[in-house]
């Protein structure tokens, strides 16, 4: 058995937990207005919303806002942007399952 920790804290954190041969782990806190540039999944990609609000763009479909208690999924290699437009940091882990 092996324990991981992340950190606590309510400060702008991108880390990585886990990184194995199928599965990626990491831990993402977005300080209010925070925005990462639209790039394409380069995982089958599941966002698990802890704290606040993200909204996440996918496609070229509208915005949609998901919180705390939400779990998103977006397959592989399709373009997203993920943001805060919230005025609190808002927390998600982000598990990525490399495709076959």
């Amino acid at each position: 058995m092996k324990t991981f920790r992340y950190t606590i804290t309510e400060e702008d954190l991108f880390e990585n937990i886990i990184t194995d041969e199928n599965l990626i782990l990491n831990h993402v806190i977005l300080k209010a207005g925070k925005q990462f540039p639209k790039h394409n999944t380069d995982a089958i990609v599941y966002m698990i919303v802890v704290k606040g609000t993200i909204t996440l763009k996918a496609l070229d479909l509208d915005a949609k806002t998901f919180s705390k208690g939400e779990i998103i999924h977006v397959p592989y290699d399709v373009p997203s942007e993920l943001a805060n437009l919230t005025d609190e940091p808002a927390e998600l882990f982000v598990v990525k399952i490399r495709p076959e």
